[in-house]
């Protein structure tokens, strides 16, 4: 898994995704210090034409800019 190996930058979740799929995430995410974005139901799926309700995005300068993005909407 990405999150375990250390090479995930930001977690996304549909708001289609269930309840023990946020808790599982949210666990596992809080251990190894991934942020989580918790985006509209079916932007997911309406982005990548799959119909995946978690996505995780590895390090780097794609994650940098959501992690920015998300540090901007908390502060707001």
């Amino acid at each position: 898994m990405l999150i375990r190996s250390g090479q995930c930058g930001v977690l996304l979740l549909d708001g289609g995704t269930g309840m023990n799929t946020r808790k599982k995430a949210a666990e596992i995410c809080s251990k190894a210090g991934v942020p989580i974005a918790d985006l509209p139901g079916g932007m997911i799926e309406e982005a990548t034409g799959k119909c995946n309700m978690v996505l995780g995005i590895c390090k780097g300068g794609f994650s940098e800019q959501i992690r920015e993005i998300l540090a901007e909407d908390r502060t707001e």
